[in-house]
């Protein structure tokens, strides 16, 4: 064999190894997954219960982005009777093997007589990193494939990969694979990511119609509509309910958590962006359009540029594609640019003597050790098992239960719960119960109007809850027999249970669609502050600042306030009063979340106000009244003839 074809084959070996071996975590295990997957387990745990479509937090509310991935990895975790996570965790080591795979398919469709260049494309594309590595360049937030291919495995990773494989379809010799193969994974890439699926789309509508047009000939654009048809068919499982829930639906509800500025690379954000690749590929457009004709098959990475550079411009001059950011797109632009570079990098390696071409390969791969060590550490240590980002649970206490709750579904179908408005979006994602109202986490997306498709909107939802709360037990049972609920998840303690419950923040948050736009911090009152933190929200509290709690609740015994303390001080945090006395609460406390409690042998007959004797955060009020028969003390499911049949 010649040298470039050893190399060649080297390098394909090598990259294999590196994503088993290493973008494998290696071989990490989670079983309290956060970030997009939250909501993807939410969404699989309903489709166990028989919603095949899957839904939303609410009943009868169906998800935005559904598909294949929660359906199959739910089926799985059902079938082995194991959790999401587990599944999810073990794939992801395997699914590691389709990214170079995929690469060295399309590699050989582009360069089927460059085997040198095939293997240079398989190692960037799966090795290739950024020179920067701190957070909003690494892991899921960065633009190279390597990124889409570490450890765990999301829908978006499993839609690249189709959309590489549809571009080897779209090259292929043979016209069966051309239409049924491109569309078929096409409609794939859809069922995977919708949003990925478009840019595909498009991506291969360009290709085709840069055929025509530079061979001059019809046929191309036939098997583009026979193409379309065909990925129309594939997807239709998906995009039909989905078109049919729009057209009931005002509007599209996208907007989330403003976490990051939208990234914008110019020239040198380009280069720490996709590090040595990102070099390598400059030079790789300069040689491919220096050629006197680009109607080979590489021509596909100049159609690639093309066909979705646009995108980036349109997002910068303030088109508002919720579908598409531009990190998005430099996402999807990235196995252009590796095939780029890999030209280059080719052309080069010929170019010098053999040891130096196998010792500049060794350098440009060594340039991602950086930031491939720094995202293996930082997916380690992504997620504690009971803590969300920032809230802490009691994790011993929640996972029987919402394992518990999760059989529910599987067994009866539809189950919805009343709860806490800090425990509902975590209830439905680790169980599939619905629940009323929840705060969104800045990862779920509803996507459709709730108030169109099922009568309530996300605000008034929010009020519900919070006014059953308010109420107690008898708020509790109306608000569930109102909304067609089984059963509550609350708080108890030995002879109580917590049915008093708010969360300050509640009273100040904005409708869905437009919080990405708003700022994270606003003032809500004299030293009062609203504050969006993504997984939860609260109240920042300055001294002096108060907080009024609506409550007469004559059987009130217990009061529980939960705050968040930046700093140690020997002296009381707050004081709560009730009915005219004050008490003094939280001495000596150091930093971190504290959970702070009064006794009340009296109720609560006129007010309970809170005011901050130093700066801390507001997290949850909660209230706890008799009831016989409690004696443990955590989040517990009462059915509802057990609540709404006791004395409270």
């Amino acid at each position: 064999m010649t040298f470039e074809v050893v190399l060649s084959w080297s390098l394909v070996v090598l990259s294999a190894l590196f994503a088993f071996l290493v973008q494998s975590g290696p071989f990490l295990s989670s079983s309290w997954m956060l970030g997009d997957i939250a909501y993807h387990r939410g969404v699989a745990y309903t489709m166990q219960g028989g919603a095949w479509q899957g839904e939303g937090p609410y009943a009868g509310f169906l998800s935005y982005y559904g598909g294949l991935y929660p359906l199959l990895l739910g089926i799985a975790a059902e079938a082995l009777s194991t959790t999401f996570d587990q599944v999810v965790s073990v794939v992801s080591w395997f699914t590691t093997l389709a990214w170079p795979a995929a690469l060295l398919l399309l590699g050989r469709r582009l360069w089927p007589s460059d085997r040198l260049a095939v293997g240079l494309f398989v190692a960037f594309g799966t090795a290739g990193a950024p020179l920067a590595v701190d957070a909003s360049a690494i892991r899921d937030w960065g633009v190279l494939p390597s990124a889409a291919n570490s450890w765990p495995l999301f829908p978006r990773d499993v839609a690249l990969v189709l959309m590489v494989l549809a571009a080897w379809a779209a090259l292929h010799d043979r016209r069966a694979v051309r239409v049924l193969g491109t569309g078929g994974l096409l409609g794939a890439t859809i069922l995977f990511h919708a949003q990925v699926g478009l840019v595909a789309c498009w991506l291969i509508a360009a290709w085709f119609a840069w055929r025509a047009w530079r061979a001059r000939d019809r046929r191309p654009l036939a098997e583009l509509v026979a193409v379309g048809l065909v990925s129309l068919a594939a997807s239709a499982w998906w995009w039909w309910p989905r078109l049919e829930a729009l057209t009931r639906s005002s509007r599209l509800v996208l907007g989330n958590y403003g976490e990051r500025e939208p990234l914008r690379l110019d020239p040198a954000g380009f280069i720490s962006a996709f590090g040595v690749t990102g070099i390598l590929a400059i030079l790789g457009l300069a040689l491919l359009l220096a050629r006197r004709t680009v109607v080979t098959r590489p021509a596909l990475l100049l159609a690639w540029l093309v066909a979705l550079l646009p995108f980036v411009v349109a997002d910068r001059v303030g088109a508002d594609l919720e579908l598409f950011s531009e990190r998005r797109i430099w996402l999807l632009l990235s196995p252009a640019i590796v095939g780029l570079a890999a030209l280059a990098a080719a052309r080069l390696v010929l170019y010098l003597p053999r040891w130096a071409g196998v010792a500049f390969v060794v350098l440009v791969l060594l340039s991602s050790a950086p930031a491939t060590i720094v995202t293996a550490a930082r997916a380690g240590t992504a997620w504690e098992p009971g803590v969300t980002p920032g809230r802490p649970f009691e994790a011993s206490s929640f996972v029987p239960l919402w394992r518990s709750l999760n059989r529910r579904v599987q067994d009866e179908g539809t189950f919805t719960v009343v709860t806490y408005d800090t425990y509902a979006a975590w209830t439905w994602s680790f169980s599939g119960a619905q629940v009323v109202s929840l705060w969104l986490p800045g990862t779920f997306t509803l996507g459709f109007d709730p108030e169109d498709l099922t009568g309530l909107g996300y605000l008034q939802r929010v009020r519900l809850l919070d006014d059953a709360f308010s109420q107690g037990r008898k708020g509790l049972c109306k608000l569930a027999r109102r909304v067609g609920a089984e059963g509550f998840v609350l708080d108890e303690r030995p002879g109580l249970i917590g049915t008093y419950d708010l969360t300050p923040a509640s009273r100040f948050r904005l409708d869905p669609a437009g919080r990405d736009t708003a700022p994270l911090r606003r003032t809500v009152g004299p030293q009062v502050e609203y504050v969006d933190a993504q997984s939860y929200d609260l109240l920042a509290l300055r001294k002096g600042g108060r907080f009024r709690v609506g409550w007469v609740a004559p059987r009130l015994r217990l009061l529980a306030v939960e705050v968040w303390i930046d700093s140690s001080t020997p002296k009381a945090a707050l004081t709560v009063d009730v009915d005219g006395t004050s008490y003094e609460l939280g001495r000596g406390l150091g930093p971190g979340w504290h959970q702070l409690t009064l006794d009340l042998p009296r109720g609560v007959r006129e007010v309970i106000e809170i005011e901050a004797l130093r700066g801390l955060q507001l997290r949850r009020v909660t209230g706890f009244v008799p009831m016989d028969g409690r004696t443990g003390t955590g989040p517990t499911y009462l059915p509802l003839a057990e609540l709404c049949g006791a004395t409270s």
